[in-house]
Parts: C-alpha cells; sequence; structure tokens
C-alpha cells in the first residue's frame, strides 16, 4: 500500500495468490496493481495449480520482467534432474 515506494525487484516468496479460492477474496495480490510501475522486474514464487497469479498477470499487463512461479518451479526440476542423473 505504499505507492510512492520504489525498487528494482519485486519478490513475492509469500503464499499470497496460490490459492483464488472464497476465503482469499481482496488477498489475491501482495501489492496493488499501480504499486507495480515503481519496479523492473517481478518475481513471484507462487506457483498455484490454476495457473499464473493476479500479480503475475498484473506485471505482464504493465509490460514488466516476469519470472514466475512455474519457471521457477521448471528450472528447479531441471537442475534437480541434472544433479541426480551426475550421482547415476
Amino acid at each position: 500500500d505504499q505507492p510512492s515506494f520504489t525498487a528494482d525487484i519485486l519478490v513475492n516468496a509469500t503464499p499470497v495468490g496460490m490459492d483464488p479460492g472464497p476465503e482469499a477474496r481482496g488477498r489475491e495480490r501482495i501489492v496493488p496493481s499501480l504499486s507495480l510501475g515503481n519496479y523492473t522486474l517481478v518475481c513471484d514464487f507462487a506457483n498455484p495449480p490454476a495457473g499464473q497469479t493476479a500479480l503475475v498477470r498484473d506485471a505482464r499487463r504493465r509490460r514488466l520482467a516476469v519470472i514466475s512461479g512455474a519457471e521457477i518451479y521448471a528450472a528447479q526440476a531441471r537442475l534437480h534432474s541434472r544433479m541426480f542423473l551426475e550421482l547415476l
């Protein structure tokens, strides 16, 4: 809720955005969409089963660089596979 706050990167490492169910109404975003203009990169570790979070959608609409939870998860899987195969 601080529209005057500025930083280069916004990192969401909380579960906000994981479950857009009825009990999460009004808590789908870690920051208001209007505050995203203060950042150049949004990194969202949340990886909801339904696809992308509201934060990722908002950041992409604003044409910000985005690293989504799905991208992070895929990179981790590739690294883990490589590490596992090296042990064989």
